[in-house]
């Protein structure tokens, strides 16, 4: 029985943008856990797991962005996903490497929880005042847990990977 393709995704941001549903390649997402928190990011930005990588840290860097780890042969961005939630930065137990744009970032996790099927209608926007960071798109409860999307060309905008990279090449 084929599900009914729900038409959007309404996301807090400061522009109010919306995520097209019809784009979240069967609603599935990366379920994964940073401190007490739960995030998902949708299944199509996910381009592997891996075991904790060394870590070269870079002095300016956003305090989330715990520095550059080589991947494949290639310098990679690193940031904590729990800094993104206010939590103070730390090297986490795993890395979920994540499309942003045209290149590859790697979060790190404390635990990846699992795949899961989410309906577009079960994310809400979240509440005015929340104290959200931009990466964080909506939000749902799933198994009475709080579960917060991150969409991945959100994590971190273009500018700051720019700048961050052509530091990591000095």
């Amino acid at each position: 029985m084929a599900a009914s393709r729900p038409q959007a995704i309404h996301t807090a941001s400061k522009s109010n943008a919306t995520v097209d549903a019809g784009k979240l390649r069967e609603n599935l997402f990366l379920l994964c856990k940073a401190d007490s928190r739960h995030f998902a990011l949708p299944v199509e930005s996910v381009i592997e797991t891996l075991r904790n990588l060394a870590c070269e840290t870079l002095a300016d860097a956003p305090s989330f962005v715990l520095g550059l780890c080589v991947v494949r042969g290639e310098p990679v961005v690193v940031i904590d996903s729990g800094a993104l939630f206010g939590e103070p930065p730390v090297m986490r137990n795993r890395l979920v490497m994540v499309r942003v744009g045209n290149r590859a970032i790697a979060l790190t996790v404390d635990a990846i929880v699992g795949v899961r099927a989410v309906s577009a209608q079960s994310w809400a926007a979240l509440p005015p005042l929340s104290g959200a960071s931009d990466s964080i798109n909506a939000i749902t409860m799933l198994d009475q847990e709080l579960v917060f999307l991150m969409q991945g060309a959100r994590v971190i905008p273009e500018d700051v990977l720019d700048s961050i990279e052509a530091a990591g090449r000095k």
